[in-house]
């Protein structure tokens, strides 16, 4: 069943979350219901296997202070938060300006992800979603971002044609990537020349 692994994946690290709202706009319910029932039961199963830290995390509400980790401002943190917190000076200064530009950012950013999904482009409609987690989160590391470098070739290939409603005929050199290959697989058809 599809969305168990985000369920899992959420269960591990809360970011991938946002692929649940990201499945309910693709009209993928049952995805979104598997996904969120999977990750309700990783809580439990971390109160069994470590009760004291998950009482900690989950019932000390230690999962809304992500400053605990790191300051938030800090160099490392290439999400949107520690862009305005660095801009603000402070996490108290940041904290109402990142609040309101998450919120724009995640209402952009998931549409943009359905509107991609409905056109008939789930690979970039994906790394839209996640791109949009990894702006929103409170603390996103360097390495984080490797959701969406898989996609990068891709995108600054396709992405200006995709974006002027252009295909892959008219010229342009076909790269060897999902736009060519999935629509290849998808339609049993070979991949065009």
């Amino acid at each position: 069943m599809h969305g168990i692994g985000i369920g899992i994946a959420a269960g591990i690290k809360l970011t991938p979350l946002i692929f649940i709202p990201y499945l309910l706009l693709v009209r993928k319910f049952r995805q979104a219901a598997t996904a969120a029932a999977v990750f309700a039961a990783t809580v439990p199963l971390g109160y069994a296997i470590l009760p004291r830290d998950s009482g900690h995390y989950w019932g000390g509400r230690l999962f809304l202070n992500a400053n605990r980790i790191v300051f938030l401002g800090t160099r490392g943190n290439q999400s949107l938060r520690g862009a305005v917190i660095r801009l603000a000076g402070s996490v108290t200064a940041g904290t109402t300006p990142w609040i309101a530009a998450a919120a724009l950012v995640v209402i952009v950013g998931l549409i943009a992800a359905a509107v991609l999904y409905r056109a008939g482009q789930p690979v970039p409609a994906m790394l839209a979603c996640a791109l949009t987690g990894l702006l929103v989160s409170p603390l996103t590391w360097d390495h984080h971002w490797v959701w969406v470098a898989l996609g990068s070739r891709c995108s600054l290939i396709w992405g200006p044609r995709l974006a002027a409603g252009s295909g892959p005929r008219g010229g342009w050199p076909r790269p060897g990537c999902w736009r060519c290959s999935a629509r290849g697989r998808s339609s049993g058809t070979p991949r065009p020349d």
